[in-house]
């Protein structure tokens, strides 16, 4: 089964969201998760899904893709 398959079943719950309420408080769909950068990504072979949190988790990213520079940058997502 591919990684992407068993990670919907998942996360299915976050995306039930404010609609596990009576009355709904919010509509379907985990924000955080749905914006158009937090998408799965193609590789050479493959299809790859990141979702680094802290400036730790950013700053390990950016030295395992071979961007070291971006390590500490003010201008870099946190």
């Amino acid at each position: 089964m591919p990684m992407v398959d068993a990670m919907i079943g998942f996360n299915l719950v976050e995306h039930f969201g404010g609609h596990t309420f009576v009355p709904v408080e919010e509509k379907f769909g985990w924000a955080r998760v749905l914006t158009p950068e937090r998408v799965p990504h193609q590789t050479a072979d493959c299809w790859i899904c990141i979702m680094p949190y802290s400036a730790k988790n950013w700053n390990d990213f950016f030295i395992i893709a071979g961007c070291a520079d971006l390590v500490n940058n003010p201008a870099t997502p946190r």
